[in-house]
């Protein structure tokens, strides 16, 4: 029998729930064959390209939900379509209606499995220490879910999520989140800031590019590792920046000063912030 996982966060505990995301894309035979020893009870639901895993003890209730797949139109579309949708469910007990907007590719890949999960739920998780995670996709999935759930003590662990929705709609999520992420993965960057989308993040966990884990962000420490003489951004970044500046000497040419700082403004602001 499995340990008992608590809410609190704890590399041992990140370490577990970033080996299931990364089984949850090897299919159900191998997931299964992987976790079966410690977890007798695992449960898989598929249903119109989302698919996540079940797994159930005494104290714990885990759902793993797989990440994209790059062969499969379903998990493509839910990534594109990023115009954002009203949330209409209720998120508590006494049914009142929260406020903010969430990515639609989003919640529509987690509606296909709704009804399933959440009857799973109501029969075998009330009551345990519910834990979510997943990578990418599944990243964004585990974080709608944990707010759809409404359990006030779950925890979720996100690996390389984007954002999946504006500041209203985090500000009104009520669960825990500690969302790792990598210096060189884009993916955490999108839907960008500027169309109004948001991390989910009570605490971020920040591997840098020599792959030394960090708790937090902060312009100043890119900045003191700048002075260093570190490489400190990863190489899309500074394509990113090259291109800028010579979009911005451009506006210079044209004598187009004002866009020319502004632009230049705006891409220092965008690589150096969190994501």
């Amino acid at each position: 029998m499995p340990r008992k996982l608590d809410n609190k966060f704890s590399w041992k505990n990140a370490t577990f729930m970033a080996k299931l995301s990364k089984f949850a894309y090897s299919g159900e035979k191998e997931f299964k064959k992987v976790f079966s020893k410690q977890w007798e009870d695992i449960t898989f639901v598929s249903k119109g390209g989302t698919e996540c895993y079940i797994l159930t003890c005494p104290k714990n209730y885990i759902v793993v939900f797989r990440g994209t797949e790059p062969t499969s139109w379903e998990d493509i579309k839910a990534d594109i379509q990023f115009t954002k949708q009203e949330k209409t469910y209720a998120t508590n007990s006494v049914g009142l209606k929260a406020h903010g907007k969430m990515h639609k590719g989003f919640r529509a890949a987690l509606e296909d499995v709704w009804k399933i999960l959440h009857k799973h739920y109501k029969q075998n998780g009330v009551g345990k220490q519910l834990l979510v995670t997943g990578h990418s996709l599944g990243a964004a999935l585990a974080t709608l879910y944990a707010d759809r759930i409404a359990d006030i003590s779950s925890a979720c662990y996100t690996f390389g999520s984007p954002r999946v929705g504006d500041k209203k709609l985090i500000d009104n999520m009520n669960f825990t989140c500690y969302r790792i992420r990598n210096n060189n993965d884009i993916v955490t960057r999108v839907p960008p800031e500027w169309i109004g989308y948001t991390h989910k993040s009570d605490e971020l966990l920040y591997f840098d590019v020599d792959g030394i884990p960090r708790y937090g962000f902060s312009r100043r420490f890119m900045f003191m590792q700048w002075l260093k003489g570190k490489r400190v951004f990863p190489r899309w970044k500074l394509i990113a920046m090259v291109l800028i500046g010579v979009w911005v000497g451009f506006m210079l040419a044209l004598e187009n000063y004002i866009f020319a700082i502004i632009w230049g403004l705006l891409g220092i602001w965008e690589l150096s912030k969190k994501s």
